[in-house]
């Protein structure tokens, strides 16, 4: 899911990478405590971190209105 809404992202499509990155996140599920398999857990969680703070970032860009180029003067 992390690749395809990297592509999406890439092809300027950013609207569509977001529900990508929610969905990626839903997988992930809560972050979860250090259980038995610490390495493994210590992962999903950094992933979690990682994606969360993608989709935040996304997600200003997505909201935030299109700015018009400067107009130039002519000399």
């Amino acid at each position: 899911l992390q690749g395809e809404a990297s592509q999406r992202i890439d092809e300027g499509k950013l609207a569509d990478a977001v529900p990508l990155y929610e969905r990626a996140l839903d997988v992930l599920g809560v972050p979860q405590p250090i259980s038995d398999d610490m390495a493994l857990t210590k992962a999903v969680n950094e992933q979690r971190a990682t994606l969360s703070g993608v989709l935040i970032e996304l997600q200003k860009v997505v909201k935030k209105p299109p700015t018009q180029a400067p107009v130039r003067s002519k000399k």
